[in-house]
């Protein structure tokens, strides 16, 4: 997730739903880095959201 972050030819993976992992993921964008929510983040994929706003 990056407002154009990517790197083209690069995949990640991440197991947002891993109870070792950490609450927040580190995110980035063209405004600088981010906190992202883990949980937020598995509650946004389950209702089928594709996008997630920082800020």
């Amino acid at each position: 997730m990056a407002h154009h972050g990517s790197t083209h030819g690069q995949v990640y993976a991440e197991l947002l739903d891993d109870p070792q992992a950490e609450a927040f993921l580190p995110g980035s964008c063209d405004c600088g880095p981010w906190n992202l929510s883990r949980a937020d983040l598995v509650a946004d994929v389950r209702s089928g959201r594709r996008t997630a706003h920082v800020g």
